[in-house]
C-alpha cells in the first residue's frame, strides 16, 4: 500500500502565515500600549485573547476549575531595593520563584557586589515561605537578567544576560543546582 499525504483544504488547520504572525505580534503590541495608557477597550480585548489560556495552564497547575478562577498575591516588593521592576519570573522545581529585575525605575542604585554599575539587575528569589533573597547580581554591566527557564530533568537554569551595544555583550548562562538543598 502506498503512502499518501494529506493536505488540508486552505485555511483549515493550517498554520497562520509568517505575515499574519507578525501583524498578530504588531497587533498585540499596540494593545499592550494602549492598555497600559488607560484603554479600556485595549485591555478588554487582552483579557479576551489570553483568559482562556491562562485559565487552562493554571487548571492544569493546581487541578481544579475553582482553584484556577483564584488569583493570590504571594508577594509584593515594599521597595526597589528588595525587588525592582521585575519583568520575567519562572517558577523552580521546587515550587519557589525567580525574577529577573529590568531595574527600569533610573533611581542610579548601586550594589557592593558591582562596584561602578547603577542601576544594577539582579535576580531574585522567593522562597516557599515567600520570603525574598538576592540569587544572582549582574556585575559585568547594567544590562537585565531575562527568560530564566529551567530545563526539562530540572538540573540547570538557563538565564539570559541582554548585554549591551557591544559585540558579544550578551550571554546566557546555564546554573546547576544541586537545587533540591536550598531555596529554590
Amino acid at each position: 500500500m502506498a503512502a499518501a499525504a494529506i493536505r488540508p483544504e486552505a485555511g483549515l488547520n493550517s498554520p497562520p502565515s509568517r505575515d499574519d504572525q507578525v501583524a498578530h505580534a504588531d497587533s498585540e503590541r499596540a494593545d499592550v500600549a494602549l492598555a497600559a495608557a488607560g484603554d479600556q477597550q485595549a485591555f478588554e480585548r487582552l483579557y479576551r485573547q489570553h483568559t482562556a489560556r491562562i485559565h487552562s495552564l493554571v487548571r492544569r497547575m493546581v487541578g481544579a476549575d475553582g482553584d484556577a478562577d483564584e488569583l493570590v498575591l504571594v508577594f509584593q516588593s515594599p521597595v526597589g531595593s528588595v525587588l525592582d521592576s521585575p519583568d520575567n519570573i519562572t517558577v523552580t522545581p521546587n515550587g519557589a520563584i525567580l525574577f529577573c529585575e529590568d531595574d527600569a525605575s533610573g533611581d542610579n542604585d548601586t550594589h557592593p557586589l558591582a562596584p561602578g554599575i547603577t542601576d544594577v539587575n539582579r535576580l531574585i528569589g522567593i522562597g516557599l515561605a515567600g520570603e525574598p533573597f538576592e540569587f544572582a547580581v549582574n556585575r559585568l554591566n547594567d544590562s537585565e537578567f531575562a527568560g530564566a527557564t529551567f530545563s526539562p530533568d530540572g538540573e540547570i537554569l538557563f538565564v539570559n544576560l541582554f548585554g549591551d551595544s557591544a559585540p558579544n555583550s550578551g550571554m546566557t548562562c546555564a546554573i546547576w543546582g544541586p537545587w533540591e538543598k536550598g531555596p529554590l
